[in-house]
């Protein structure tokens, strides 16, 4: 009985790290509702974005060879 209550602090303190973990999202948004999953951007998004930050002399270097 003795070595049971030596164990007793540790044994709840892992109680309460399962309980942290599995009620995570809980406790941080308090009630709120979780931030939707980042969604890939779309192909003309993408292609958007690379004409901004590059010059269309730029993007032919990216252009496979043609033979």
């Amino acid at each position: 009985m003795g070595a049971l209550l030596n164990r007793l602090p540790f044994i709840l303190l892992q109680l309460l790290v399962t309980a942290t973990v599995i009620c995570w999202p809980g406790l941080v948004h308090w009630g709120r509702a979780p931030a939707p999953a980042a969604v890939a951007p779309s192909e003309a998004e993408v292609a958007r974005r690379l004409r901004e930050i590059a010059r269309p002399s730029d993007l032919l270097e990216i252009a496979p060879p043609k033979f």
